[in-house]
């Protein structure tokens, strides 16, 4: 993480994590579209975005740039695949346009023949997804780096800047 704190027991499983947090938006948007609030749902989704992108492929990419094809890379890879092709699902009412040609791109990485992401229907979300515990857990972990961040900002510490000690007391 950049703070002197172990990754991996903090991050039980990344792909678990990313897959609750795409389930719990799937939850949400379903929700805010019942209520004909489509800019929550789009912002909802946009949050999403951002923790796919700045959170776990950031943190992914040992894991995609290892050499071979271990069962953690190929679990990445397959993570990543559903995660997408369930994104550009949800996200298709609203840019039916550019999610169908993401869609046909993706559609080169698998066997299966796919049609129109139009002609497939709406994703479902899964309770059985849904690690809340862990997701506390994370909501937790990007709290304490926010405060350390701002901590080194106020003390005009570069990032880069390895420290010898920081010490954190959470009641």
């Amino acid at each position: 993480i950049g703070l002197g704190i172990p990754a991996e027991p903090l991050f039980r499983s990344r792909s678990a994590w990313l897959l609750s947090e795409l389930h719990q938006t799937l939850i949400k948007e379903d929700e805010l579209l019942q209520r004909y609030a489509i800019d929550d749902a789009i912002k909802s989704t946009l949050d999403f975005l951002d923790k796919l992108t700045n959170r776990w492929l950031r943190r992914s990419r040992r894991r995609f740039w290892a050499n071979g094809m271990d069962a953690d890379k190929d679990a990445a890879y397959s993570t990543l695949y559903t995660v997408l092709k369930t994104y550009l699902q949800m996200l298709a009412p609203f840019i039916p346009f550019i999610t169908e040609k993401l869609w046909q791109n993706l559609a080169d990485f698998s066997s299966e023949k796919v049609d129109s992401i139009h002609l497939t229907y709406r994703p479902m979300s899964s309770e059985l997804y849904i690690s809340r515990d862990l997701m506390e857990e994370i909501a937790q972990v990007r709290k304490i780096i926010k405060l350390a961040l701002f901590v080194r900002a106020k003390n005009k510490v570069a990032i880069k800047q390895p420290l010898q000690k920081l010490s954190i007391k959470m009641e």
